[in-house]
């Protein structure tokens, strides 16, 4: 029996080797590897520069990228790259732009630039025509294009340098994956181009002392994807990138300011809307009348004071007002009728009535004040019943009938 449990203890481990070997096999078999790329927003440099990715690899062959705000002409030795397809092309710009590339300047220009309405000149001054075809494209892919096995350069649409041109070298291939949709043509004679099975893709010819380039495109790759495939060597050749030779890029557009676009576009109707605007502010201003004299400055009296300070808490707090007017009237009472204060309120006030000839009522009610809420109208009623009374209080002669309290007049025993 004890032999037995060794011989399992020993065979144990290697059949849970066994099984561990066999779930590892089964789950190598039957495992599938994807790509999957992640997108990595742009940090730093290029989060600020859309144009980092293409400024960085000019500089790496030796070539500085420069991205004016304002349409300045670079020097002669520059390549200018028009791009955007909004910036104002005027008669004189135009003009300005030709001399330039006559005197030795080399401009690339991209056909999304030609083809828009407001530059429609541009293609009658150089005889450029562009066609479209979109539905031929997939004819020029090779066979196997689709397969994902099959190599890079067989998914893509292959470029060729024509031969026997100025320019030109033999034996030069391009391969692009995303096809240029725009075929060339051009009575000029060319110095450089480049073509596929439908026709030419880029044309070059001379300018005076300068050349053109157009290129079948909506615009240059200025993201990551320009360092994929053969994108960077055929812009390198397009733009014919020399060390030494700056490119300049015009890729955005420059906004004229908004009161010099409104002024030139509807001068009638901002001279209008001025006139209205001074009209109205003239209707809204104080008419101007005659000069008054300056008020003479000095002090305000004790009187003028009090008046001043009651009017002002007439209107913020007539309460407070009203309760000083009831105590100056209790001090009123104590001077001028002392017995009066062993009286209880209601013969205190009734003996008051009397010997100031007003109604006992309307005393009573201006004592208790029209309550909170009311309005100044009614605190100031009130205030001139009470102010009144101690008045009249003050100056009552003397030779009334002196005060008694109730108990003067109970009999004695």
């Amino acid at each position: 029996m004890v032999d037995r449990w060794r011989a399992w203890r020993t065979v144990w481990p290697v059949l849970g080797v066994l099984v561990l070997l066999a779930l590892a096999w089964w789950v190598a078999i039957h495992l599938e590897r994807h790509e999957v790329e992640r997108y990595r927003p742009p940090q730093g440099a290029a989060l600020r520069d859309e144009h980092y990715v293409l400024r960085e690899w000019l500089r790496r062959v030796g070539v500085t990228l420069e991205t004016p705000q304002h349409r300045t002409l670079p020097p002669p030795s520059a390549t200018l790259v028009l791009t955007d397809a909004h910036w104002d092309v005027s008669r004189q710009h135009r003009q300005a732009v030709r001399e330039w590339v006559r005197a030795g300047g080399h401009v690339v220009l991209y056909t999304s630039v030609l083809e828009e309405d407001a530059h429609p000149q541009w293609l009658a001054d150089w005889q450029i025509k562009t066609q479209h075809h979109l539905e031929a494209l997939e004819k020029l892919r090779p066979e196997g294009a689709s397969s994902p096995e099959a190599a890079p350069a067989s998914r893509c649409f292959p470029l060729t340098e024509a031969p026997g041109l100025a320019e030109s070298r033999t034996g030069r291939v391009w391969h692009k994956c995303d096809p240029l949709p725009q075929v060339l043509t051009s009575p000029r004679p060319l110095r450089w181009g480049l073509r596929d099975a439908l026709g030419w893709r880029v044309l070059r010819w001379a300018e005076g002392a300068g050349r053109v380039t157009v290129i079948g495109d909506s615009g240059p790759t200025v993201d990551i994807q320009l360092l994929r495939d053969d994108q960077a060597a055929l812009v390198s050749a397009a733009w014919d990138v020399r060390p030494g030779q700056p490119v300049w890029l015009w890729a955005s557009q420059d906004q004229p300011n908004l009161w010099h676009w409104l002024w030139r576009h509807a001068a009638p109707v901002m001279v209008l809307g001025g006139l209205v605007v001074a009209l109205a502010l003239w209707r809204a201003m104080p008419r101007l009348g005659p000069w008054r004299a300056a008020l003479p400055t000095g002090r305000r009296g004790a009187v003028a004071q009090v008046r001043g300070t009651a009017a002002f808490l007439l209107r913020r707090d007539p309460a407070a007002l009203h309760a000083a007017q009831v105590q100056a009237l209790n001090h009123a009472v104590t001077r001028c009728l002392p017995a009066s204060v062993a009286l209880d309120p209601t013969a205190c006030w009734a003996e008051v009535a009397r010997r100031t000839a007003q109604d006992e009522t309307l005393l009573r009610a201006a004592l208790a004040g029209p309550g909170a809420g009311a309005s100044s109208r009614a605190w100031a009623s009130s205030l001139l019943t009470l102010e009144h009374t101690r008045r009249r209080l003050l100056h009552a002669p003397s030779s009334d009938s002196p005060v008694t309290s109730s108990a003067d007049h109970v009999p004695h025993a």
